[in-house]
């Protein structure tokens, strides 16, 4: 993949368990925060510095696309 020229990453990924949050365990929690949120960074760092080199060499545009789903934002007591 290296010697691609890259100019959009889009993060969509994410995971999710159907319990109530109060009720995972620290393995749940942290497989959550593994995917949905770390992995999302790690990848942002690759492809920012990735991009910023894309740059020197010539003018051109990059962009990222984070993608989120509605389900993170449904209440259910």
């Amino acid at each position: 993949m290296k010697d691609l020229d890259i100019s959009i990453l889009v993060n969509n990924v994410g995971v999710d368990v159907l319990e109530h949050y109060h009720s995972l365990s620290e393995d749940q929690i942290g497989r959550l925060i593994k995917v949905n949120c770390f992995a999302v960074s790690i990848m942002n760092r690759i492809f920012i510095q990735r991009f910023l080199n894309r740059g020197e060499r010539r003018p051109v545009k990059s962009a990222i696309v984070n993608v989120a789903s509605l389900a993170g934002k449904i209440v259910s007591i």
